[in-house]
């Protein structure tokens, strides 16, 4: 069966936690309409977030949603009374001393900001989570450009994954070391990467990865982590990036949010 994930969400306090998942199954389900396949969302939750363990909870209401808690505890179940089923996966995202991103996907456990990148690599693996080195707006020129380098060079495939986002507009080329590691058999995963600002909730679902892998609902964090890791798997990406007026448009109004909020 296919697995069909956003593998980069954020759910901040700004936004609908109900409607951004409610977007993400329609888009996702939209992009599979084969019944047997897995719907998943992947969170990447920052320092001082924790909207899964809400959701584990029942504190964030999900109007027309179910929750179910799993044995393996990174994992939920909603269940929605018309869109079926979507699992959501526990994860963090942690901003590395470079001023890089890297995602640790289906993990609970905090990894502290700031720490040189490959501390923070062998921080996630050790735990059990998944690292991915996640592209974003500006960050992979020069040096910190030349850091991406080095982290592929280092590392294996299946022991990280590279992140490709909807914030990457149509028409700009796929970096160079993105194009790289997928040759080299790194695993190219997508996401939408909502930000903290009102609206956003529309963007989940539209870029997400696809990959068939062999899915165990009593054990759904170790089949994804088997599968996600292993470089035989092919992962495509589908779905729809910004355009570049939607891209430019979402960052000026996250900045602009930014700057009010210091400014006040």
């Amino acid at each position: 069966m296919a697995l069909i994930a956003d593998t980069h969400i954020h759910i901040y306090p700004s936004v609908d936690a109900a409607l951004l998942i409610e977007h993400a199954m329609r888009r996702l389900r939209h992009l599979s309409p084969k019944s047997g396949d897995i719907v998943a969302l992947f969170l990447a939750e920052g320092r001082g977030h924790d909207v899964f363990s809400s959701l584990s909870n029942n504190a964030v209401d999900l109007s027309g949603m179910s929750v179910a808690g799993h044995e393996e505890s990174e994992a939920l179940l909603l269940k929605h009374k018309s869109l079926g089923e979507v699992w959501v996966f526990a994860g963090r995202q942690i901003v590395t001393a470079e001023k890089l991103e890297v995602l640790a996907l289906t993990m609970q456990d905090v990894v502290e900001d700031g720490q040189p990148i490959g501390r923070v690599i062998d921080s996630v693996i050790e735990t059990g989570g998944i690292p991915v080195l996640s592209w974003a707006p500006g960050k992979w020129f020069s040096r910190r450009g030349e850091v991406v380098e080095k982290v592929i060079n280092e590392y294996k495939p299946g022991r990280i994954l590279i992140g490709d986002t909807s914030l990457r507009p149509l028409g700009w080329p796929e970096p160079s070391v993105m194009k790289r590691a997928s040759a080299m058999g790194f695993g190219i995963i997508a996401g939408s990467d909502p930000l903290p600002i009102h609206g956003e909730e529309r963007q989940a679902g539209r870029y997400a990865a696809r990959c068939e892998l062999s899915f165990d609902s009593c054990k759904p964090v170790t089949s994804v982590r088997s599968g996600l890791k292993d470089p035989s798997i092919r992962i495509d990406r589908i779905g729809r990036r910004n355009s570049w007026p939607e891209m430019l448009s979402r960052l000026y109004r996250h900045h602009s949010g930014k700057r009010r909020e210091n400014a006040g």
